[in-house]
């Protein structure tokens, strides 16, 4: 499965396929962890999150991430959507 990079506040981030896939152990099957039932947006948790550091910023209503030291993933950085 390829990575997924999504663009929040400039900056993109990206899931690697062990974030956003999972293995069901009673079908030996993989699946996929994101919920697709909601039309106008998605829920960003733990999938997301896997690999990073995160803060929260309650003050200035903002969010911070950084791949953790035993992270795959790579640095956020900034960029807009290519064309």
């Amino acid at each position: 499965m390829p990575k997924i990079e999504l663009l929040m506040g400039g900056y993109w981030l990206e899931m690697l396929p062990e974030d956003y896939m999972i293995y069901d152990e009673s079908s030996e099957s993989y699946g996929l962890c994101i919920d697709e039932s909601f039309n106008d947006y998605w829920v960003l948790g733990d999938a997301f999150l896997r690999g990073f550091y995160s803060t929260h910023d309650h003050t200035e209503k903002r969010f911070g991430f950084a791949p953790h030291s035993f992270s795959k993933k790579t640095s956020p950085y900034k960029g807009d959507i290519p064309t």
